[in-house]
């Protein structure tokens, strides 16, 4: 009897003797949903947004019989208003251990042996939040924490005319020379406490963002377009602000050009960059602010002069 019910424990397959209580469960804790703020008129990707998608998992665990695959990619974590669900339920066994992890959203393009390690692709014209998490720590008949970590940049361009007088307005902004998608490689630390998240960039664009809706400037800042996620790079020497702007009372269409300094130039996973912009008739000012994605905490905040 006891080899029969050691057996039954092991199998993947839900077993009458089974019970609910023995079922792998999922957690997202708070701290890792971000209740992401709204910055200068234009909204990050908010706590009801992540949510709202599902989640693909990923699951092995490892005993004397050798290694089973418990989830594939192809089972989804879902939030059902409460707590965050999947079907059909996997059961813990005896004496395995478990490696776990997870990839939102659940449409992203996922290649690799993502229970250890794993690749995405994303595309920066999406403007997708992919979010990680992994858990290889896990004790059986413990809900499995998920600790998800950014695994974009996100960026906001803003414009303002200190003077307010003569009005300006922009007509067409882009950043040049950037690597717009790429493909994101997740492995767990040599102690076993986050995912070690690192790019590798397709070709570089010539441009990435325009607009064809011209800004009047006024003495705050205005966002150009919302926030946008970026692919993590070093923007090289090449890599440009550039914008077209009019002067009330002139006829010619000016034209601009901006570049972000050496030791200033990385947009790294997890965190925010705002640039702000400050353009009237006699100079051109660029500030920009690093933060903390995730607790919105200050980094530094740098001035360049054009």
């Amino acid at each position: 009897m006891a080899m029969l019910l050691t057996t039954a424990f092991v199998g993947c397959r839900q077993d009458p003797l089974a019970e609910d209580g023995n079922a792998i469960r999922f957690s997202v804790e708070s701290a890792a949903i971000i209740d992401m703020q709204t910055k200068a008129g234009a909204e990050l990707p908010t706590e009801a947004d992540f949510k709202g998608k599902d989640i693909k998992l990923f699951g092995i665990r490892t005993n004397d019989a050798g290694t089973e695959t418990l989830f594939d990619g192809g089972t989804l974590l879902k939030f059902n208003g409460t707590d965050w669900k999947y079907s059909p339920l996997r059961y813990w066994s005896q004496s395995s251990s478990y490696d776990f992890r997870a990839v939102s959203p659940a449409g992203s393009d996922v290649s690799g042996s993502a229970a250890k390690t794993g690749s995405v692709t994303a595309s920066f014209g999406s403007d997708k939040d992919l979010m990680v998490a992994s858990n290889h720590t896990v004790s059986a008949y413990s809900i499995v924490p998920l600790t998800f970590s950014h695994a974009c940049a996100a960026v906001l361009f803003l414009f303002k005319n200190p003077v307010d007088s003569p009005e300006i307005q922009i007509t067409h902004f882009e950043v040049n020379n950037m690597y717009s998608d790429g493909t994101m490689s997740y492995s767990w630390d040599a102690n076993q406490s986050k995912d070690i998240i690192a790019w590798t960039q397709s070709e570089k664009k010539d441009a990435w963002l325009s607009t064809d809706t011209p800004l009047t400037l006024s003495g705050t800042y205005q966002p150009i377009d919302g926030w946008h996620l970026v692919v993590p790079q070093t923007l090289g020497s090449d890599a440009k602000l550039s914008f077209r702007y009019t002067v009330e009372g002139e006829s010619d269409t000016k034209y601009a050009v901006l570049s972000i300094p050496d030791g200033h130039n990385k947009w790294e996973p997890g965190k925010t960059y705002k640039y702000q912009i400050d353009i009237d008739i006699q100079t051109i000012g660029l500030s920009f602010t690093v933060a903390s994605w995730d607790t919105n905490v200050v980094e530094g905040t740098y001035t360049i002069r054009r």
